[in-house]
């Protein structure tokens, strides 16, 4: 099982993003589960706290008043398997971005083919499981 945590402020967006992550996992044969963020703070909270663990996130780079780079840098200190996806509407955060070493960077709205590209990028292939 591959899991996915979506982190961003706007519920219409996460739900929208889940639902392509499950139909693209869903035709390419990967098993996953996605969560839902609006708020960071949680997000974090739940992976220190040991109380989830994921395998990929996709971050916002701006949540609400967080920077969702620098939250991702202080996630990546303490689970360095955990791989990210940045998501904006400003591609020039993009270069800031790099300081969480991320898997990818999407421009909003999701295009589904380059959410396809960053899944399979990021997930483990089948003989890997």
């Amino acid at each position: 099982m591959y899991r996915i945590a979506i982190c961003d402020d706007e519920k219409i967006f996460n739900e929208s993003a889940q639902v392509l992550l499950e139909n693209i996992a869903l035709k390419n044969g990967i098993d996953i589960s996605v969560e839902s963020y609006l708020n960071a703070d949680i997000l974090l909270n739940d992976l220190e706290n040991g109380n989830k663990y994921f395998d990929l996130v996709l971050f916002d780079i701006i949540i609400g008043n967080k920077n969702g780079i620098n939250i991702a840098c202080k996630i990546k200190q303490n689970f360095t398997d955990i791989k990210f996806i940045f998501m904006t509407s400003y591609s020039e955060y993009a270069i800031d971005g790099y300081e969480a070493e991320p898997s990818g960077f999407l421009i909003k709205p999701l295009n589904e083919a380059k959410l396809k590209s960053c899944l399979l990028y990021t997930s483990p292939s089948p003989r890997d499981s």
